[in-house]
């Protein structure tokens, strides 16, 4: 039988459901086909009728799919009495936390391990729910403070170094009793986003804590019982507070390596024991209105960042000495004097979300390394009686427009966050305005205009100008804006006053616009 025929047969088998496969009975190695003579009339062509090919099944490993890892089984959980299961599933977490320490008392230590795999301990969450479920019947209240203790007893809490609990990651409001960790003596980091916290005794069981975090709807204070909280912590280098329960900041007292320090609203009404915190770099405080007082910020000399929020202090002069701030955030609805920011020498970002009530902002001219100021608004500046008699926003923006940067390809330009060749020309703008308004004197005007001049004068003559004739017909030029800020001053400004910035105008700037 030669190939063609073999196939043939095989062909026949698979269609017609022949009960014998031709190709089982092979003799043995496939012979070449038999020569036929040239005068043999070929098979009959109705030997086979015509047929569709059968496609060969090829055999394949199933694709695989990239999926979360498995949990264990469901039957590799060892059974527990119905004791043990109805405590577990009370809606008291005492009895939850009875259940748990008799399920795992009553187990082997290697029976316990399916239970551990049910959770991640450094975000205190179950990562098999349905599991979770089925096997411990947990109700979700109890389900952070189950995870804690569960990572406890079988000992998952003791290799912990960081814990982050957001309450967006869950369900239900994150309900957590610190004292849970307290076997965490490896924890560096705790941070609590949302939710509740109790037994805050807890922390005190963490020495090796550097990274606190508790910014949270409530917290379970007790002021007598949590008053040597923080003692223990030493190595706490950084400490993010929601509602601060005392007046003072003295339980942060012996904390010598905190450096970073946020503190948002609560009972505080003093900054005493702030003082002895000098290793602070980064200071935080918010939402303390019955706050009158930030003397004690003047003692922390390496402090480099600072945020005031809607605190009750008007002055910032006790930041006069802190020579290494680079950086303030300050918002009040309040009037505010910030006429001390000029004194820093390293100060490079002012950000100012103030009422139209601030003082001083042209003292920023001595900022000798300032390099952004961002305001949320503009100051108001009143130059007579009338409520129509005043400068502010729009006339620095058309300061800007006028003393374009030769730079600027585009003609939109921000007074109300202003860096680079913008900067000067807006404190320029301040100080002319804080004159007309009475802020400061024509001597500090002067003074101000020289200490911009020494470190933008090149900036300023590139782009700034003021026509020296503007006085000849007793008035000032309308082509240059400051010329009709004078001009609208007129009558309600002395007119030594006038006369006075007009001078000092012509002598540091150019008569023309250099850009021309």
């Amino acid at each position: 039988m030669n190939k063609r025929e073999l196939l043939q047969k095989a062909l026949r088998w698979l269609q017609l459901g022949e009960r014998e496969c031709p190709l089982l009975h092979l003799p043995g190695p496939m012979q070449p086909p038999a020569t036929r003579h040239p005068q043999q009339p070929p098979p009959p062509a109705t030997a086979l009728r015509p047929i569709d090919p059968v496609p060969i099944p090829i055999q394949t490993p199933d694709p695989i799919t990239p999926r979360t890892p498995s949990g264990p089984a469901a039957d590799h959980f060892p059974d527990f009495d119905d004791e043990i299961r109805d405590l577990l599933a009370s809606e008291d977490w005492e009895e939850v936390n009875q259940g748990l320490e008799l399920l795992v008392s009553s187990l082997r230590s290697d029976a316990i391990q399916p239970f551990g795999s049910l959770i991640d301990a450094a975000a205190l969450r179950v990562v098999h729910p349905d599991l979770w479920q089925s096997a411990l019947g947990i109700g979700l209240n109890h389900e952070i403070n189950a995870v804690a203790k569960l990572a406890e007893l079988t000992g998952a809490l003791t290799q912990l170094r960081s814990i982050r609990l957001n309450n967006v990651s869950f369900a239900d409001e994150i309900q957590i009793d610190l004292t849970l960790l307290s076997g965490a003596l490896a924890l560096e980091e705790l941070i609590i986003n949302g939710g509740t916290v109790t037994g805050l005794s807890g922390l005190s069981a963490l020495p090796a804590l550097r990274n606190l975090a508790l910014v949270v709807d409530s917290i379970d204070w007790d002021i007598d019982e949590h008053g040597d909280l923080f003692s223990g912590l030493t190595e706490l280098r950084s400490l993010t507070i929601f509602l601060w329960p005392w007046e003072d900041l003295g339980p942060l007292a012996g904390l010598n390596q905190l450096e970073r320090l946020d503190l948002r609203g609560g009972e505080l009404s003093t900054l005493e024991g702030l003082e002895g915190l000098t290793t602070i770099t980064n200071l935080s405080l918010s939402n303390f209105y019955s706050l009158p007082s930030i003397s004690e910020i003047s003692q922390l000399k390496n402090l480099r960042s600072l945020k005031l929020s809607n605190l009750g202090v008007s002055s910032l002069e006790p930041l006069a000495g802190l020579d290494q701030l680079s950086a303030i955030e300050l918002e009040t609805s309040d009037p505010m004097d910030v006429s001390a920011l000029g004194s820093l020498p390293e100060l490079t970002t002012v950000q100012l979300q103030c009422s139209r009530d601030l003082v001083g902002l042209g003292a920023l001219s001595a900022a000798t390394k300032l390099r952004e100021l961002k305001l949320c608004d503009f100051p108001d500046y009143s130059y007579g009686n009338s409520s129509s008699q005043r400068f502010g926003h729009r006339e620095i923006h058309r300061l800007c427009m006028s003393w374009k940067n030769l730079q600027t390809s585009s003609r939109k330009v921000s007074s109300l966050a202003t860096e680079g060749a913008d900067l000067p020309v807006v404190l320029l703008g301040l100080n002319v305005l804080e004159t007309l308004a009475g802020n400061i004197d024509t001597d500090d005007f002067s003074s101000r205009l020289e200490q911009l001049f020494c470190r933008w004068g090149q900036e300023l003559r590139s782009r700034a100008y003021w026509p020296r004739h503007s006085a000849s017909v007793g008035r000032y030029s309308q082509t240059a804006p400051i010329g009709q800020w004078l001009n609208k001053a007129a009558g309600f400004v002395p007119v030594d006053t006038l006369d006075h910035i007009a001078a000092t105008l012509a002598e540091q700037l150019p008569a023309t616009p250099q850009r021309l």
